[in-house]
């Protein structure tokens, strides 16, 4: 609903800036026609929602079943780096 209803906002066309991820005080100032174009995208059909978000929750179920039938311990294949392996006395 908060995408729907934020395309419908920018399909208005008002002006906003847009800051860049990583430094705030620059970024993309979208107005007009580029607010309207960032707003046009059309919302999926229904069905394709629930295929999709089945999809994701079967996906998320098999990962959470991974870890929790998975063997828990330290990486028997793992080898130190040769400067961090103890030495035989």
């Amino acid at each position: 609903m908060l995408c729907v209803f934020g395309a419908i906002h920018l399909l208005q066309g008002p002006t906003f800036f847009w800051p860049d991820r990583f430094d705030p005080s620059r970024g993309v100032l979208l107005g007009g026609l580029s607010s309207r174009l960032l707003g046009g995208g059309r919302p999926a059909p229904r069905r394709w929602q629930g295929r999709y978000f089945l999809l994701v929750v079967l996906a998320l179920g098999l990962v959470s079943a991974a870890f929790t039938t998975g063997e828990r311990g330290p990486n028997p294949d793992w080898r130190a780096p040769p400067g961090e392996r103890a030495q035989p006395t």
